[in-house]
């Protein structure tokens, strides 16, 4: 097998793994930041512009596992994330999806100012499971949540 990189545009970073077997067969993978180039899901994952997808990571961190602000773009395709204190926070005109796996912290999801944080298919755990303040927005409708659910403003939590 090998990796052959091709062009696929995400945010400033241009990445597309696709996995080649030995009979010359391509299974294309999806495009995802490379782990070295990205985030290593040993630290809180911190951003505040560009688009960024990450698939598959199982992440257990103290204090905040993501916080995105600003114009930030977070996809986290079947990733488990567990932390201290907040799972994801997502503050400002910044958006979270998280397709499928989990989050947990203290608090599990936290919105703020205008961001939007969609939890499709997936586990959200916490004493609150999710917070929303200001204008954000939260679609729960497909997820799973575990705790209190707190809002305040005009913050929306669709369940």
């Amino acid at each position: 097998m090998g990796i052959r990189v091709a062009s696929v545009v995400i945010g400033a970073v241009v990445v597309f793994a696709s996995v080649v077997g030995s009979g010359g067969e391509e299974a294309e993978a999806a495009p995802r930041l490379p782990r070295a180039a990205g985030w290593d899901g040993k630290s809180t994952f911190s951003c505040d512009r560009g688009s960024h997808v990450f698939e598959g990571l199982d992440v257990e961190v103290r204090g905040v596992g993501v916080s995105t602000s600003g114009t930030c773009r977070v996809v986290l395709k079947n990733c488990k994330i567990s932390a201290t204190h907040v799972g994801i926070s997502s503050s400002g005109s910044s958006s979270v999806v998280l397709q499928g796996g989990q989050v947990s912290g203290l608090v599990g999801v936290s919105a703020s100012g205008s961001s939007n944080v969609d939890l499709n298919n997936a586990k959200v755990s916490g004493a609150i499971s999710v917070m929303a303040s200001g204008s954000a927005n939260v679609d729960a409708r497909s997820a799973t949540l575990a705790g209190r659910v707190d809002k305040s403003g005009s913050a929306t939590v669709r369940r």
